[in-house]
């Protein structure tokens, strides 16, 4: 299987996860065994993604959004524990839970058409 298949094979289940830890951060609101598993995932991720970026030579657009969507995440979330009072107060708020719940979507559909367009040009 070449990089090209098993990155996008692969980014649309990572997809698919981001979907479900939005769906429970919405409604939940709290940061559960749930949500670390798929952080944890998502974080290795990245790493796939990077590689992505100089392995693919077509729809480079995908893993570029999925590292820029994570960084920007992540700044978010330094900026959330800045100004928190203590970590148990730590809550994500429904809004970003939202952004990512749709990014996943976007991240599992933008795969999907990577694999079905761009596989025979891969």
């Amino acid at each position: 299987m070449s990089y090209f298949k098993f990155y996008f094979y692969f980014s649309a289940i990572i997809g698919a996860l981001q979907v479900i830890d939005g769906i429970v951060l919405v409604s939940s609101s709290n940061i559960g065994a749930i949500n670390l598993i798929f952080s944890l995932l998502e974080m290795l991720w990245v790493l796939f993604s990077v590689v992505a970026i100089f392995k693919v030579q077509i729809m480079k657009y995908v893993p570029i959004s999925y590292v820029a969507y994570n960084v920007l995440g992540w700044v978010y979330g330094v900026y959330l524990a800045a100004n928190s009072e203590s970590p148990e107060t730590l809550s994500v708020p429904t809004w970003f839970a939202i952004f990512g719940l749709c990014f996943g979507v976007y991240f599992i559909i933008s795969s999907i058409l990577a694999i079905k367009h761009g596989a025979k040009n891969a």
